[in-house]
């Protein structure tokens, strides 16, 4: 949306190992929950806080986020995107913003506590032909 900024601060993260032994297939579980307080709108400057937790199916570690969305711009716009995130809508590029910004924390969190990435790891198939190399995403 023009004319709209949107920033995300972490104000607390927690990253668990509950297990040193690494299974050899991992579920990740991801939940998002914003608003997940109450919304402030100074000035046309619109603050929402959310919660953001990771965990892993067998149990192998857990992650959590918690911080900030500021979203400013135009008073009428910022106004429109606080009505929606009430209502329980909110626009899908607030939640992309959250979701791009936690999840690279994520990953540098559980690099940290040594456990694999929570994403998918690209694939290569087998050349068709010479010089052409597909990657697909998934499950190995």
């Amino acid at each position: 949306m023009k004319n709209i900024r949107i920033s995300v601060k972490v104000t607390y993260l927690s990253a668990e190992k509950l297990s040193e032994q690494i299974p050899p297939q991992i579920q990740f579980q991801m939940q998002l929950s914003y608003p997940s307080g109450q919304l402030t709108n100074v000035n046309g400057v619109l603050t929402a806080p959310f919660v953001f937790t990771l965990s892993t199916v067998p149990p192998l570690a857990t992650i959590s986020l918690k911080g900030k969305v500021r979203i400013e711009g135009d008073k009428d716009k910022v106004r429109s995107i606080e009505e929606k995130i009430k209502s329980k809508q909110p626009p899908p590029f607030v939640l992309q913003a959250i979701m791009q910004y936690v999840i690279l924390e994520a990953i540098i969190l559980a690099r940290e506590i040594g456990i694999p990435p929570p994403i998918p790891v690209p694939v290569p198939l087998p050349q068709k032909k010479a010089g052409r190399h597909e990657i697909r995403y998934g499950p190995v």
